[in-house]
């Protein structure tokens, strides 16, 4: 667990340094001068929609540019010799990237909305949610070498995963929705701004969860596929070692 932390907040230091803190604030500081004017009536549904999006972006965008960083710089590399494994890697990365969604959209909803929401089920919403986005991040980036080539896969994943945007919206009603582990996320927030059946909360916590442990496990495929037996051209003694769980 120490080793864990240390290494979330060695993640957090460098994410500071590349300056993602600074440009989470710019965005947050915007969304706060955009939502604050707005009338009641489309207040709750505008801060979703924002909400939504926003650790869906730093999850995705965010964990993209780390892990080609740490290729370019070979840190990927240098890894496979230390005592981190890769479950602790890939966790600091998930737990230092959902603290800045957390702290990013609690800004925008306590300055929106006050306390008049129930933060039980936002911040679940938005911790799921950007565990999630992250993971999916991780699985896109670990086989490309450029943010170009990533970038060109924003279109595939996001256009799939904000499908359920067109419910949410009202201009395409079907169920067949609630296959996508997105429409998960926007029940959870629109429970935090008002009443949804008991059915929904539950399909919405467990489902996003079950799809961020097959995540979880398909990332960490991608990471010994794509990463380690592309670099390393096979398990050699450290690389066993960093994959031990």
């Amino acid at each position: 667990m120490s080793k864990l932390l240390t290494t979330v907040k060695w993640d957090m230091k460098l994410q500071y340094k590349y300056g993602l803190y600074i440009v989470t604030g710019i965005v947050t500081f915007l969304y706060v001068l955009l939502l604050m004017p707005l009338p009641e009536n489309l207040l709750d549904r505008i801060t979703i929609f924002i909400i939504f999006t926003d650790p869906a972006l730093l999850g995705f965008l965010f964990i993209g540019a780390l892990v080609l960083f740490e290729k370019s710089e070979r840190t990927l590399d240098a890894l496979t010799v230390t005592p981190l494994k890769v479950k602790e890697y890939m966790a600091s990365k998930m737990i230092s990237l959902s603290i800045l969604a957390m702290g990013s959209s609690l800004i925008i909803v306590l300055f929106s909305h006050g306390f008049s929401l129930n933060y039980l089920s936002f911040t679940t919403g938005v911790l799921l949610t950007s565990l999630f986005f992250t993971l999916i991040g991780f699985i896109a980036v670990v086989r490309f070498n450029t943010l170009n080539e990533y970038f060109l896969t924003q279109i595939f994943y996001m256009g799939i995963l904000n499908l359920p945007l067109l419910d949410y919206l009202g201009v395409l009603k079907s169920p067949v929705f609630y296959v996508i582990p997105t429409q998960a996320s926007l029940v959870l927030l629109r429970s935090a701004f008002g009443e949804v059946a008991m059915w929904e909360l539950l399909y919405a916590v467990i489902y996003l969860a079950l799809w961020i442990g097959i995540a979880y496990v398909w990332a960490q495929r991608a990471f010994y596929r794509y990463i380690i037996l592309k670099h390393r051209g096979g398990l050699s003694g450290g690389v066993r070692g960093w994959l031990q769980t």
